[in-house]
């Protein structure tokens, strides 16, 4: 998401909310569109390490650091330098890993394995990742030179090579798109009136639509399809005044979203 669009929306917020006893929030069609195209943009933005609206949400949630990749050049260096300081960081501990093959070998009993380049060509010592029987086949279609990402535990050192165990093929974008889809599930909990099952994230971005829908006439200048472009040119132009008036009288829609709550 491009934070700056909806920040001072933020801002505007007020704790004192007017009454909202009969409230309810029945977005549109294409207020529910552009919750989950500015939703998909912001969580993209903080996976590729951008700075993103909701990004304090976002490290709070555990499904995150799954995504949190280590390169296999650094967990050579740690090992290098210190086996304990390795171990502890490392060992038996879930890692996603990073780097580049330099050759896919088979090891006792055929048993494939990979071993990652390093940045000295000479040095004997190289990450290597042994993987879970049921992903075996998919090392065919690997070659020299290929960047990949792949989810392990750490085995320690052998013999001053770093060890990955119980390595699986890591699948990021998939992990992406159910962390997605489980925000935009957030929408349904919101028009059924689950105010406190859905995010604070999402429910700030509920009402800050809204504001925005009210203050563009529903968007009507991006025409059928709303994209990214034209709601940062469209909203650009709102101003400071409308802003505030409309932030105003949706006041009960805030404290219906229970925008006072985190």
């Amino acid at each position: 998401m491009k934070k700056l669009l909806l920040a001072s929306l933020i801002l505007s917020l007020s704790a004192n909310f007017a009454c909202a006893e009969e409230m309810k929030y029945q977005p549109s069609d294409r207020e529910v569109d552009f919750i989950k195209i500015m939703i998909v943009d912001d969580i993209k933005t903080f996976t590729d390490g951008g700075d993103s609206s909701f990004e304090d949400e976002y490290k709070s949630d555990s499904r995150f650091d799954s995504l949190k990749t280590v390169p296999a050049e650094e967990i050579l260096k740690t090992y290098s330098e210190n086996e304990v300081r390795g171990d502890k960081y490392y060992k038996n501990k879930n890692l996603v890993v990073s780097g580049t093959i330099k050759s896919i070998d088979s090891g006792i009993g055929d048993e494939p394995y990979i071993i990652f380049t390093t940045k000295n060509k000479y040095s004997f010592s190289a990450v290597q990742a042994h993987f879970v029987k049921d992903e075996h086949d998919k090392l065919i279609e690997l070659n020299k030179g290929q960047k990949i990402e792949i989810s392990c535990v750490g085995g320690g050192e052998v013999a001053g090579s770093p060890m990955l165990k119980q390595c699986r093929f890591f699948d990021k974008n998939k992990i992406i798109n159910d962390i997605i889809d489980s925000y935009f599930s957030q929408i349904d909990k919101l028009k059924a009136g689950e105010i406190d099952s859905a995010s604070p994230a999402m429910r700030q971005l509920a009402f800050m639509t809204a504001v925005l829908f009210k203050a563009t006439n529903n968007f009507t200048a991006c025409k059928d399809k709303i994209e990214i472009k034209c709601v940062e040119k469209v909203a650009g132009k709102i101003s400071k005044k409308d802003k505030d008036k409309y932030v105003s009288e949706l006041k009960p829609l805030a404290e219906y979203l229970h925008l006072d709550k985190k």
